[in-house]
C-alpha cells in the first residue's frame, strides 16, 4: 500500500515548456486560484453616478435653473470640484450639494458651459464557469500501469473519477475599461496528441493587451510572407494608438503544418490525410475546382464547415463528408478536396522557440507602414544560440487606402545562418477611374527557397481574393446544385490567381459595369524560375445579370514559352458561352434552364505534342425553391486530335437530383451521376449513386446516406460502398441521444477505383433522467481502426469501448455515483481492460463538493502478458464548482 497525491495540487503548469527548460510549478491549487479570481471580479469597487468638473475659478450652485441670477444660490464650490449629477435638463445640470452644505436642500443646478462631464464609471461584470477537482489517493497496484485512449470518452463531470480542471472567464474591470477572457483545460487521460494543460487568458483592450497560453491557430495573420500558422505556447504584448502600434511574441511551438490536396473521387469519403493525428480544431477544409485546360488556373475555392459540411477523425486524420462529393464539375474541370492542417507526433511536443515583432505607422490619413518579424529555432539550445541559430522572415509593408486607390505591398527576405538570403516580393491593388470604370493590378515575385517554415501553404499558393477581399465580388455561383462552379472565375481568370513560391507573375485587368451589363479585359504573364517557363495570358468576356437573364461569354489565349522557343512554344485559345432563362416563375419556385459551350485549340508549335481541339456541350434543367428543388443536366465532352482527325476521348455524363423538404419533417438529398465514354479506344465508365434522406423534428434530427461508386475499364471493375447514419435529438423531455455511424467496403481491380479496404465505426450516447433523483448514462463505440499508444501507434485493429453510469440523489446534498468502463482491442494486439467505480458525494457548500469513493482497474494482455496490471484505488475528491 502507497498513498500519493494526484490532479491539480501536483499538476506542474507547463506554460512555456513540456521539457525541462523554463518550468513554473504551479504552487496554489485549482481551488485557491478560482477562490482568488472570483473575490476579484466579483466584488468590483462600487461605481459612482455621472459626474461633472468645475471647469471656472468659482460657480454658483441655484435652488432653479436660472441664467438671469434670480434663483437663490445654495453653495459655492472651486475650479476642481466633482459634483454627482442626478439628472440633466435641457442647458443645465441637476447636482447633489457637496456634503459641506447645512441647508435643508440636497441638490442645485448648474450651467453646462460652467462643467466639464466627466466620463462615466461604469460597473464591472464578470461571468466564471469551471469546474477544478483535487484527488487524493491510496493505492495499491500489481504490475505496470499503462493507459488507453477513450478510456472516458468524454464522461460528463458527474460520472468521471479522473482528476481534471476546466474553467472559463469572460468580465470586465477598470470600469469596463478592460476586458479579461480566457479558458483553461486540464485532462491527463484524454489529451493524448496536445498537451494535458492547455490555456488561453487574455487582457487588456484596444490600445493595450496582454495574451498567455496556448495559440492554436499561430500569429501573425495580417501579412501575405510573415504568417506563423502552428501552434504555440507563449506570450503575445501589444499597444497601439491611431497613429502607431508595436506587437512583441514569445513562446514555444508544437506540431508540424501539412497541406493535402487529393481527388474528390471517393463520394462522400472517407478521405484520409497524409500526416496524423490531426491537432483538434486547426483543419481548413476547401474545395478546390481548377481549369481543365489549365491546372495552374483555380476556378473556385469553398471553404467548408465542420460538421456542416463534413465530420473529421482527428485521430485518424480521416473526412467524411455529408454529401457526395464528385471528380469534375458540370464542365469537365476537376475538382479536389484542399486540407491544411497541424499534425503532431505522439512523441513531440513542443520543441521549436518562437518570437516575434510587428508594429506600424501611420504618417498620413491614407499611409500606412508596416514591418514584421517571426523566427524560429530548436529550443534545445542556450539563449544565445537561439537567437544566432534562427531561422527568420523579416517583412515591409506599405498600404495606401484613399478613394480613388487602394494599394497593398510587402518585401520580404529571409535570415538564416549559412543560407543564402531569399526575397519575396508582393504589390496590388485597385485604382477606380471612373464610376463604372476600375483597374485591377498586381505582382509578385518569390524565390524558389523562400522558407516556408511558418507559412506552408505558399507551396500551394494564396488566392488574390484572400489578400484583396473586394475580387472576391468577382464570384458568380449558378445555382445551388452547381457547387462546383464558379462562373465568375473563369470570366475573370486573374481573380483567383494563386499566389505560389519560385515564380514571378503580373496581371492587370480593366471592368467597365453598368447595372446588370459587365465587361472585362485583361492581360497576365507569369514566369516559373526553375524551368524558365513563361506564360502570357490574354482575355476578353462579358456578362449579362439580368432577373430573369444571365448570359456570359469570354475568350482567351494562353501562350507558353521558354527562352529561345526549343523546348516549350504553345497556344491554348478557349471559348466559352452560355445563356440561364428562368422559363417559368410559380409561388413556390422557379424553373430555369441553362445551356453552355466550352471548346479549347491546343497548338504545340514545336510538333513535340499532338494539336488537340476540346469542346463540352451541356444543357441543364433546374426547378428551385431557394437551396432546394430538383435538377436534371447532360454533358458531352469530346477531345479530337488534328492531326489524325480522331478523337480521343468521347464521354457522356448525366446526372440528376433532389434536394428537398418533400413532406412536413422529410427531406431528401440524393443524387445520380453516370460517365461513360472511350478513353485512347479504352471503354470507361464511373457510376455514383448516393440515396440521402432524413427526418427532423423539434425532437431529433436524423440522416442516412447510401452511396455506390463504381468504376469500369474493359473487362475490369472497381466498386465501392458506404453506409452512414447520423441521428441526435431528445425524444423525451430529459432525455438526450446521439448516434452515428458509417462502413465503408471497397476493392480496387483498376487504377481509377479505390486500394482495397474496410472499415466501420458505430458510436452511440445515451443521457436520461427519468426522474428528478437518477440520472442514467451510456455511451459505446465499436471501430475497426484504433490507434494506441507508441510504439503501437497507427496499428490497425479493432476495438470496443463502452462507459456505462449512474447518478443517485439521496438528499439535496448528499448522491452515489457509479460507473463501468470497457475498452477490448483485437486484432494484430488483443487485450481488455476494465474500470468500475463507486463514489459517495456531499455538497459542503453551494460551490464546494466532497467525494470519497473506490476504482478497481484491471488490464489483461494476450500477447504483452508483463504489461498486465491490477489496481485497486480509494480517494478523497474536491471538487470546486462556478
Amino acid at each position: 500500500m502507497h498513498s500519493g497525491v494526484f490532479g491539480i495540487p501536483r499538476l506542474v503548469l507547463e506554460l512555456l515548456d513540456e521539457g525541462n527548460t523554463m518550468k513554473t510549478y504551479l504552487k496554489l491549487p485549482s481551488l485557491l486560484l478560482t477562490t482568488i479570481l472570483a473575490f476579484l471580479f466579483l466584488f468590483p469597487l462600487p461605481a459612482s453616478a455621472m459626474q461633472v468638473k468645475v471647469m471656472e475659478k468659482r460657480i454658483d450652485i441655484r435652488e432653479k435653473p436660472d441664467l438671469k441670477g434670480e434663483s437663490a444660490v445654495l453653495a459655492q464650490v472651486d475650479k476642481g470640484t466633482l459634483l454627482d449629477v442626478k439628472e440633466k435638463a435641457g442647458e443645465w445640470y441637476c447636482v447633489f450639494l457637496p456634503q459641506k452644505n447645512t441647508g435643508g436642500a440636497t441638490f442645485g443646478w448648474v450651467y453646462q458651459n460652467q462643467v466639464e462631464v466627466v466620463k462615466e464609471k461604469k460597473k464591472d461584470r464578470l461571468f466564471l464557469m469551471g469546474m477544478g477537482m483535487l484527488r487524493f489517493n491510496w493505492a495499491n497496484v500489481k504490475g505496470d500501469e499503462i493507459r488507453f485512449r477513450y478510456s472516458d470518452l468524454g464522461l460528463p463531470a458527474d460520472f468521471s473519477t479522473r482528476e481534471r480542471a476546466s474553467f472559463m472567464v469572460d468580465g470586465t474591470f477598470g470600469h469596463q475599461e478592460y476586458t479579461i477572457n480566457g479558458h483553461l483545460n486540464y485532462d491527463p487521460e484524454n489529451r493524448i496528441t496536445e498537451p494535458a494543460l492547455e490555456f488561453l487568458v487574455t487582457v487588456g483592450n484596444e490600445k493595450t493587451y496582454l495574451s498567455v497560453g496556448d495559440y492554436q491557430m499561430g500569429v501573425m495573420m495580417d501579412s501575405v510572407f510573415s504568417r506563423y500558422y502552428h501552434p504555440f505556447r507563449g506570450v503575445v504584448l501589444g499597444a497601439r494608438s491611431n497613429r502607431l502600434g508595436v506587437e512583441l511574441i514569445g513562446g514555444l511551438s508544437r506540431g508540424e503544418a501539412g497541406l493535402d490536396e487529393f481527388p474528390a473521387d471517393a463520394g462522400s469519403g472517407p478521405y484520409y490525410l497524409q500526416d496524423s493525428p490531426i491537432l483538434r480544431g486547426s483543419e481548413s477544409v476547401f474545395l478546390v475546382t481548377k481549369s481543365a485546360a489549365n491546372p495552374d488556373l483555380e476556378l473556385k475555392r469553398t471553404a467548408l464547415v465542420r460538421n456542416r459540411d463534413y465530420f473529421i477523425d482527428y485521430d485518424r486524420g480521416a473526412i467524411i463528408f455529408n454529401y457526395s462529393l464528385y471528380s469534375f464539375d458540370e464542365l469537365g474541370n476537376p475538382v479536389s478536396v484542399l486540407v491544411s492542417y497541424q499534425y503532431e507526433s505522439l512523441a513531440g511536443r513542443f520543441t521549436r522557440a518562437v518570437y516575434g515583432v510587428r508594429a506600424f505607422a501611420v504618417p498620413l490619413r491614407i499611409l500606412k507602414l508596416n514591418v514584421a518579424y517571426i523566427a524560429d529555432a530548436n529550443k534545445d539550445q542556450s539563449l544565445g544560440d537561439i537567437f544566432k541559430n534562427s531561422r527568420g522572415i523579416l517583412t515591409l509593408g506599405l498600404n495606401v487606402d484613399s478613394k480613388p486607390l487602394a494599394f497593398f505591398g510587402e518585401y520580404s527576405f529571409s535570415t538564416e545562418p549559412s543560407v543564402e538570403k531569399q526575397t519575396a516580393l508582393f504589390g496590388g491593388g485597385i485604382l477606380k477611374i471612373t464610376k463604372k470604370l476600375r483597374l485591377f493590378f498586381n505582382s509578385w515575385s518569390l524565390d524558389a527557397d523562400f522558407p516556408t517554415f511558418a507559412n506552408k501553404q505558399l507551396q500551394y499558393g494564396y488566392s488574390l481574393f484572400q489578400i484583396f477581399p473586394t475580387y472576391a465580388e468577382r464570384n458568380i455561383y449558378l445555382s445551388p446544385f452547381q457547387f462546383t462552379r464558379n462562373l465568375g472565375a473563369e470570366l475573370y481568370p486573374f481573380s483567383l490567381a494563386r499566389l505560389s513560391v519560385d515564380e514571378t507573375e503580373t496581371h492587370g485587368f480593366l471592368e467597365w459595369e453598368d447595372k446588370a451589363f459587365r465587361l472585362s479585359m485583361g492581360y497576365g504573364t507569369r514566369n516559373e524560375r526553375s524551368t524558365d517557363l513563361r506564360t502570357d495570358t490574354l482575355y476578353f468576356s462579358a456578362f449579362y445579370n439580368g432577373e430573369a437573364t444571365k448570359a456570359w461569354g469570354k475568350f482567351g489565349v494562353d501562350a507558353s514559352h521558354n527562352p529561345g522557343r526549343t523546348e516549350v512554344d504553345s497556344r491554348n485559345d478557349d471559348l466559352l458561352i452560355g445563356v440561364r432563362q428562368r422559363v417559368k416563375k410559380f409561388r413556390n419556385g422557379d424553373i430555369f434552364l441553362q445551356a453552355d459551350f466550352k471548346s479549347d485549340w491546343f497548338n504545340d508549335l514545336l510538333d513535340l505534342y499532338s494539336d488537340t481541339y476540346y469542346r463540352t456541350y451541356s444543357i441543364y434543367g433546374e426547378y428551385l425553391t431557394g437551396s432546394e428543388g430538383y435538377f436534371a443536366g447532360y454533358r458531352k465532352e469530346i477531345l479530337t486530335e488534328k492531326r489524325d482527325n480522331r478523337d480521343i476521348l468521347d464521354a457522356d455524363v448525366f446526372e440528376f437530383g433532389v434536394r428537398k423538404h418533400v413532406y412536413k419533417g422529410f427531406f431528401l438529398d440524393s443524387r445520380y451521376r453516370k460517365e461513360e465514354g472511350t478513353r485512347e479506344n479504352v471503354k470507361m465508365s464511373n457510376e455514383i449513386i448516393s440515396l440521402g434522406a432524413g427526418l427532423e423534428s423539434k425532437i431529433f434530427r436524423a440522416m442516412a446516406r447510401y452511396e455506390i461508386q463504381v468504376n469500369k475499364t474493359n473487362d475490369n471493375e472497381g466498386r465501392r460502398r458506404l453506409w452512414s447514419l447520423f441521428l441526435f435529438g431528445s425524444p423525451l423531455k430529459r432525455m438526450s441521444i446521439s448516434l452515428r455511424y458509417y462502413k465503408q467496403l471497397g476493392k480496387e481491380q483498376v487504377p481509377l477505383s479505390l486500394n482495397e479496404h474496410a472499415e466501420e465505426e458505430l458510436s452511440l450516447r445515451f443521457l436520461w433522467r427519468p426522474w428528478s433523483f437518477l440520472n442514467l448514462y451510456s455511451q459505446w463505440r465499436y471501430d475497426t481502426n484504433l490507434e494506441l499508444y507508441p510504439p503501437l501507434d497507427r496499428t490497425r485493429s479493432n476495438s470496443v469501448a463502452e462507459v456505462h453510469g449512474l447518478k443517485l440523489t439521496l438528499s439535496k446534498r448528499l448522491e452515489f455515483l457509479a460507473n463501468y468502463k470497457l475498452l477490448k482491442v483485437w486484432g494484430p494486439i488483443d487485450n481488455r481492460k476494465y474500470a468500475a467505480a463507486a463514489e459517495m458525494g456531499y455538497l459542503l457548500f453551494r460551490h464546494i463538493r466532497l467525494g470519497l469513493g473506490v476504482e478497481r482497474i484491471d488490464f489483461r494482455d494476450k500477447v504483452t502478458t508483463e504489461a498486465n496490471y491490477k489496481s485497486t484505488v480509494g480517494y478523497f475528491k474536491l471538487v470546486a464548482l462556478y
